[in-house]
């Protein structure tokens, strides 16, 4: 895989980026949200109990 620009909006994230042909988009997508999520919690570990709060209706 080779990025090969990137933009940061206000609401998206844009990327445009290169992979194998023989590889699925979707799986591709999905391993990539999985990886850019994982290091956002890391990075801000706040930011998951409030999105637990928001996707529980504040239960936690």
């Amino acid at each position: 895989m080779q990025i090969w620009k990137g933009v940061v909006s206000k609401d998206y994230v844009y990327v445009c980026l290169e992979y194998r042909p023989s590889q699925d988009v979707s799986t591709f997508v999905k391993k990539l949200k999985v990886r850019s999520s994982g290091k956002l919690y890391q990075n801000f570990p706040e930011m998951r109990k409030k999105l637990w709060r928001l996707l529980l209706g504040n239960k936690l």
